[in-house]
């Protein structure tokens, strides 16, 4: 019995001893690993900075929008009715002011041409006459007046009645009405005269313009007048002039935008296939995709939901991984919730190979206080008649930079034309938040009015601090930076405005003079020791 008691006393003397050492193991571990930590945190991370200045940065803004008239006039017809009965002019000619563009016919007019000279004539023969009889009863008059003065020397000697005198008296009255009236005949002559003169007169001035003149000289851009079309039933234009052959690009822009084009800036305009007006057009053009994406933007921001959604091809794939329909309903209430809506799209790269298109560009996206920039890819095909989105990707800068780079080479391939702006914004679309922006070339080529134009503006951004793109972290809505204050990084909260190549504009919470951490600012911690270097700012 004592043994079997030894036996175990041992037994749970093995058991208390192993215990211990496994204890003194896990302890020695844990102090070690708290060594090691403690170690570490007392080690600086070696991190760049930048001081933060005042300045602005080179900015390249890139639009695109169409080809248009600076000054269209229109041509109408100033008779009333009428038949046209030639047209001397087709659409694309050169025209010079007075030149004949059209006739109408003037058998109707003739006639009553005719008609009033005749008019005219009778009342000249009139005049005539009425003149003779008033020359006549003027000389009745003058005799009668002679009789009357005779007789009233006879009276006084009795030589005379008195009935005789007073006959004589009444002949001359009688003779004076007949001259006042004939005069008043005469007078009723001459107003018919000269009314048949001025119906003449307006003969000739509806002659003259049964030819239909261009009041300008330029390019004939629009003829709407056909052989036998009556003037009295069309109330549209029979022509439309392009007053000196002067075009312009017509850019819609963003509010931010607007605000930073002055009349006068240089700009440079690119056509990416320049199409003269005698040459065929190409199919599948560039300028056919890069309308469509423009129209698709636009009914966007107008949120015209069924435009914007018939831009969508039957075969479109959502990037979310939904079917069509229900992706349909998701966009259909979405944009139902928006109160305005403003899209502007810039540096657009468009590749175009037989039914088949892409295009990338930077969407810059607002709706009231979201603001977005993303760069996007659509995939387009040409389908019965027109072109249809396949595919909405947001893509990596590095892509769209790949395609910005071949889009460079094509285009100094291309035309290229300097110009200026002509028109800066003048009203802002209050729904929207969109302006219009005209440009205009120095030299105008030879284009078709609604062909695209891609238009580069090299300026300078507003005067304000700008950090790296790698020095700003968001975090949801917010934006931070990592300062560095007495050896450590220090987070703070930054109200960022617009983004210009690889630059963030710092609106508020970096003054000037500080310095800002700009790598390894995603693995930082708020108040963690670094180890800094400085470079400047590119």
């Amino acid at each position: 019995m004592n043994g079997f008691k030894k036996d175990q006393l041992a037994r749970f003397g093995l058991i208390f001893s192993l215990l211990a050492l496994i204890l003194f193991v896990v302890l020695k571990v844990m102090s070690n690993r708290e060594a090691s930590l403690s170690q570490t945190k007392e080690l600086p991370l070696s991190v760049t900075a930048v001081e933060s200045r005042i300045g602005s940065v080179a900015r390249q803004m890139i639009f695109s929008g169409p080809i248009v008239g600076r000054d269209e006039v229109p041509i109408y017809s100033e008779l009333g009715q009428g038949r046209i009965d030639k047209v001397l002019v087709e659409a694309g000619d050169h025209i010079k002011a007075g030149a004949i563009l059209a006739t109408i016919d003037t058998t109707y007019l003739r006639i009553q041409k005719a008609q009033q000279l005749a008019n005219q004539q009778r009342a000249s023969i009139a005049i005539k006459q009425q003149e003779n009889a008033l020359e006549e009863a003027q000389t009745q008059l003058l005799q009668a007046q002679t009789e009357r003065k005779r007789g009233d020397l006879v009276a006084e000697s009795g030589l005379i009645s008195k009935e005789v005198r007073d006959q004589r008296v009444t002949a001359e009255q009688l003779a004076k009405t007949h001259v006042q009236s004939l005069k008043n005949t005469l007078d009723i002559a001459h107003e018919d005269f000269n009314l048949a003169v001025a119906q003449v007169a307006e003969s000739d001035l509806r002659l003259n313009q049964a030819a239909i003149r261009s009041p300008v000289s330029g390019m004939l851009i629009e003829r709407k007048a056909k052989i036998g079309m009556s003037i009295a039933q069309n109330s549209d234009p029979l022509f439309n002039v392009l007053r000196d052959d002067d075009v312009e690009v017509e850019l819609e822009v963003s509010a931010d935008d607007a605000t930073r084009l002055n009349v006068g800036m240089p700009v440079s305009i690119q056509m990416a296939g320049e199409v003269s007006v005698t040459a065929p057009i190409k199919s599948h053009s560039s300028e056919e995709v890069l309308s469509v994406i423009d129209s698709w933007a636009k009914a966007w921001a107008h949120k015209d939901i069924a435009t914007y959604l018939s831009f969508y091809g039957d075969g479109f794939e959502p990037q979310s991984k939904i079917d069509k329909a229900a992706w349909v309903e998701q966009r259909k209430k979405r944009l139902a919730t928006k109160d305005s809506i403003s899209i502007s799209l810039a540096k657009v790269n468009i590749a175009v190979s037989g039914d088949n298109a892409t295009a990338e560009f930077l969407q810059h996206y607002s709706a009231k206080s979201k603001k977005e920039e993303n760069y996007k890819r659509l995939t387009l095909k040409f389908v019965n008649g027109t072109w249809g989105i396949l595919r909405e990707q947001i893509i990596a800068q590095s892509d769209m930079q790949k395609s910005e780079r071949s889009a460079v080479v094509g285009a100094r391939q291309g035309n290229s034309y300097k110009g200026k702006i002509s028109r800066a914004a003048t009203l802002i679309n209050r729904q929207n938040q969109i302006a219009k922006v005209r440009v205009r070339f120095d030299q105008a080529p030879n284009v078709i009015l609604g062909q695209f134009a891609r238009v580069i503006i090299n300026t300078n951004s507003r005067n304000g601090i700008y950090l790296p793109e790698t020095a700003v972290r968001f975090e949801g809505s917010s934006a931070y930076v990592f300062a560095v204050k007495e050896g450590f990084a220090k987070r703070q909260l930054v109200k960022v405005g617009q983004h210009i190549g690889n630059q963030i504009e710092i609106i508020d919470g970096v003054p000037s003079g500080l310095m800002v951490i700009d790598s390894a600012a995603s693995f930082l911690r708020d108040g963690e020791p670094v180890k800094v270097s400085t470079r400047s700012v590119s």
